[in-house]
Order: C-alpha cells, then sequence, then structure tokens
C-alpha cells in the first residue's frame, strides 16, 4: 500500500510539473506573443484606416461615437489630453471590427460556424491596392513589417521552437468542432498531424525570411509570403490552455486559466470570499 501511494504521489508530481511547463513554456509564451503581434497589426492599420475604409463608414462610425453618451470621445491613439486612461479605447473601433469579425478580415468570428484556420492576407486588400501603387506607403509598410511585424513572427516561433515537445494533443473530434471536419490540409483531422498549426507557423516565420531578403535585393513584388497566415494557432492554444487548465486545477486546485482561486473572475470583481472561520472559544467561555 505504502510503494503504491508513493508511486501515485510521483506521477501527480510529474504530471503537475509537465503541466506547469505546458503553460510556462509553451501555452501561455504563445498566446501572449500572438497577441502582441496583433497589437503591433493595429497600429500600423490605425495609421492607415482612411487608406482601407471608406470615408463615409468612417464618418458613420465618429457619428455613433459622438451620439453615444455612454462611451468618451474616441482619438485615433486612444488617449486624451496626453494621458491614458481606462475608459479610453486602445484601438479604433473599424480596426478591430476588420481583424476579429469581417468576412474579409483575419479571425472571421462570427462570420461563420467554425474557426478560421489560416488566411492568404495580413492586410485589407484596399490598402494592399495602395501599397502598390504608392512608393512612399510602400516604404512605410517595409519599414514596419522589418522592425515590428517580424519580429514579433520570430518569438512565436522561437516559443515553438524551444516548447513543441511540451505540445498539448488535442482530440481530433475537437479539432473538428472548431476548424471544421475537414483540416486545412489532408483529407480528415484523424490524419493530420496534431502538431499541424506549430509546423504551419515555422513554415510562416520562414517565409518572411525569405521576403526581407527580397527586399534586401530591392525585389519589392512579394508584400508577404507564400504561406498563408496561420491564424488558427491562437485559438488551438486556447484550447490547449483550457485542457491544461482543468488538468492542473483538478491536480492543484488552480491553473494559469482559473487563478490562485480555483476559478475565474474579472479583475475588476473583487476576489471570491474566503470560507467563514470557525469561531473560537474564549477558554473562559461556557458552553451549554
Amino acid at each position: 500500500v505504502d510503494a503504491r501511494t508513493s508511486r501515485q504521489a510521483e506521477i501527480r508530481a510529474l504530471m503537475v510539473e509537465r503541466a506547469r511547463d505546458q503553460f510556462e513554456k509553451l501555452l501561455v509564451p504563445i498566446n501572449v506573443r500572438f497577441h502582441s503581434l496583433l497589437f503591433t497589426l493595429y497600429g500600423f492599420l490605425d495609421a492607415h484606416l482612411e487608406d482601407f475604409i471608406d470615408d463615409t463608414d468612417f464618418e458613420e462610425e465618429e457619428e455613433e461615437s459622438e451620439a453615444d453618451d455612454d462611451s468618451p470621445p474616441e482619438h485615433p491613439f486612444g488617449f486624451r489630453n496626453d494621458e491614458w486612461t481606462s475608459s479610453d479605447r486602445v484601438v479604433r473601433r473599424k480596426v478591430l471590427q476588420w481583424v476579429w469579425m469581417a468576412s474579409d478580415g483575419l479571425m472571421r468570428v462570427g462570420q461563420q460556424e467554425h474557426r478560421v484556420a489560416g488566411v492568404d492576407r495580413e492586410l485589407p486588400a484596399k490598402l494592399v491596392r495602395r501599397l502598390r501603387s504608392h512608393p512612399t506607403a510602400a516604404r512605410a509598410y517595409r519599414t514596419w513589417a522589418r522592425k515590428e511585424w517580424v519580429p514579433c513572427v520570430r518569438r512565436v516561433a522561437e516559443s515553438i521552437e524551444d516548447g513543441m515537445h511540451l505540445m498539448e494533443t488535442i482530440p481530433t473530434d475537437r479539432l473538428a468542432e472548431i476548424f471544421g471536419p475537414k483540416p486545412p490540409v489532408g483529407s480528415g483531422w484523424k490524419f493530420t498531424p496534431r502538431g499541424l498549426f506549430l509546423s504551419w507557423w515555422l513554415a510562416y516565420a520562414r517565409g518572411w525570411e525569405s521576403v526581407l531578403e527580397e527586399w534586401d535585393n530591392e525585389m519589392y513584388s512579394n508584400l508577404r509570403p507564400k504561406v498563408a497566415f496561420p491564424v488558427g494557432i491562437y485559438f488551438f492554444i486556447v484550447e490547449g490552455q483550457t485542457i491544461v487548465g482543468d488538468i492542473l486545477k483538478d491536480l492543484t486546485g488552480q491553473s494559469q486559466m482559473h487563478g490562485s482561486h480555483g476559478r475565474t473572475y474579472h479583475a475588476t470583481s473583487p476576489p471570491p470570499a474566503e470560507p467563514p472561520r470557525k469561531k473560537l472559544l474564549r477558554l473562559n467561555s461556557t458552553v451549554d
């Protein structure tokens, strides 16, 4: 019995160690760095909003914002009077709408039943046409891509290369629920490598290195890699965090996904109440 209990404790400790390594060395770094990638994209799109949003749409957005008494006046860069406030928007609504909701955007949440695995763009088509016809805008884009976008792509690739052995295997039926019954490559999820999105991102990162080399040689026809942008890695990683979070919660009572108290709650909400403490009787008290 003692040997069995000791072995169970050893296995439990190994499971906890692996789950924590999965969070610390793979899942959380990729999640955070992917959002960093999106924020640098938000900034570029915000600076060029009028280049891909029709003037009428932009005017309607401003009128809607001014008519909404509950919303503060919107500034293009999310601050007022040179000071940041919690009520200011960091990113303009139209930018977020294109990235997350638009049918020709990146994430396309709400546009279809399943999550998109990859897209053949990083920028709106209208903005791409402007970059191809305006040399000054094209130079600004190449500087942004080289100094901001590609470093973020590399950081995600580094996280994958350093922690790919910690990948959490997602069941094929769950992958079909998230991305649809047909995977982006192959005939079915059953025959698709479970690390598809990690491999895909490494190929995407290498594609950007080729584009940069072309630009170094003054060849500017390609604005992006030939490999599709694997935006589905975000949903893949979040699902992995959910699975590992549940495992770690069962083992320790808490996890990165559930918080120190074992359940999630908003940062602006008060922390969960502590269980009531038993009242201690004084030594000279009497009990009936």
